[in-house]
């Protein structure tokens, strides 16, 4: 008999649990991802050997700035994406090249044209 109550027990309370908290669903609900607009955030990036951090903005729709702080051998190196044009500087010296010649497996590129693509 002690069995069978505390079996009725567990299970009342286990239909508490799980209809207790639960609220109606009316319709459909929409979540912003809030990607639509100008942000900062740190970056680590591990390729290989290579471990490299920073910092990347993104300023607008296809326009973003990553800057490197470590390695010592990328430390001060600015890449800049402007829509059809990839910047990169480095104490004054500047190389712009048409985004079309960037490489197709770049993860920069790819983590700007994804976070573009969804904030759309």
């Amino acid at each position: 008999m002690k069995k069978f109550l505390a079996s009725v027990f567990i299970f009342t309370v286990g239909i508490f649990c799980l209809f207790g908290c639960s609220s109606p669903v009316t319709g459909s609900v929409k979540r912003e991802n809030r990607l639509n607009s100008a942000f900062s955030a740190k970056m680590t990036i591990s390729l290989d050997k290579m471990a490299a951090e920073g910092t990347i903005e993104r300023i607008g729709d296809g326009k973003w700035r990553a800057e490197f702080e470590s390695p010592n051998t990328l430390s001060g190196v600015a890449l800049e994406f402007d829509g059809n044009n990839t910047t990169a500087s480095y104490k004054g010296l500047t190389f712009s090249v048409p985004r079309s010649a960037v490489p197709v497996k770049a993860m920069l590129k790819n983590l700007i044209d994804a976070v573009d693509s969804n904030a759309r």
